[in-house]
């Protein structure tokens, strides 16, 4: 029912939550999206519209062509709703919930406009991204834009190539189920060890080898911990929290000192649910 309100919000512009959402993290989507895809929009529209699956990274859809909705918010101002439009001929990377028969009648109650909609939820045709702000990755001529420190909005991200995020979504969906890439952190961590904590480019490798199960400490995690940009000491906490052991505590003690308090949050976080003896997480 939580993702029911959730869908509600989005499409329906009189609900009275329709702007309030906090977006998932990158594990999140990977780990608990039914659906990950790369997707051609072949009817476009405001609230839902229907994709061609181009590429399937997680989960079997059941036909090549779904209906999505989600990723508008009829609150916004009509110059924004129609700029967050699906527009056929557009690409998009998906991160998708399956909606359900019971979610989509109660849609379509609300609004009597999406009755056409059930038929196709009886198919289970119908999907949803996670937040109109998290879950659909539009693909441009220049390449992608994302950043791997937040789900939201990033246009301001320098462009990536579709290769780049099809090879990470493989990797850190297989480091999800289990499976870790081991040819893929193995270039990751060769890249890290050749590259300093002060490269612009250093968060987004670091987050990288993150997700796709990356547990060993590296050299220049003790440059990071020392200050730097919040995405990559974020990650050196949670990578630490992993590995465990005395090094590995030590890189979180020393988070401690940092000013930011979300570092600190997630460095505590790690000390409380990391591999750590019981007794001898930090000195307070």
């Amino acid at each position: 029912m939580r993702f029911a309100l959730a869908l509600l919000a989005a499409l329906v512009p009189s609900a009275a939550v329709a702007s309030m959402w906090t977006d998932p993290d990158w594990g999140t989507m990977i780990a608990k999206s039914d659906l990950i895809v790369r997707a051609e929009v072949t009817e476009g529209g405001t609230f839902e519209a229907t994709v061609k699956i181009v590429a399937t990274f997680r989960g079997a859809a059941p036909a090549e062509s779904i209906v999505v909705g989600g990723f508008n918010n009829g609150n916004w101002p009509a110059d924004a709703v129609q700029k967050e439009s699906f527009v056929a001929g557009e690409a998009y990377f998906l991160f998708l919930r399956a909606v359900s028969l019971k979610e989509v009648e109660l849609l379509a109650v609300r609004d009597p406009k999406r009755k056409p909609l059930v038929e196709k939820a009886k198919a289970g045709l119908v999907y949803a991204v996670w937040t109109p702000t998290a879950g659909d990755v539009p693909i441009g001529t220049e390449g992608v834009r994302y950043r791997l420190g937040g789900t939201g909005y990033s246009q301001h991200q320098g462009a990536r190539s579709v290769e780049e995020l099809e090879r990470f979504l493989k990797a850190a969906v297989a480091a999800a189920d289990g499976k870790p890439d081991a040819a893929y952190l193995k270039e990751l961590k060769a890249g890290l060890a050749s590259a300093k904590a002060v490269d612009p480019d250093y968060p987004h490798r670091l987050l990288a080898y993150e997700y796709a199960g990356g547990s060993e400490l590296l050299p220049s995690f003790d440059a990071v911990t020392r200050g730097g940009d919040e995405d990559a000491m974020r990650s050196v906490a949670r990578i630490a929290g992993r590995a465990g052991g005395n090094e590995a505590r030590g890189l979180l003690v020393a988070h401690l000192d940092q000013s930011d308090g979300v570092v600190q949050g997630e460095a505590v976080r790690q000390l409380g649910a990391g591999a750590f003896p019981a007794g001898e997480v930090a000195p307070l």
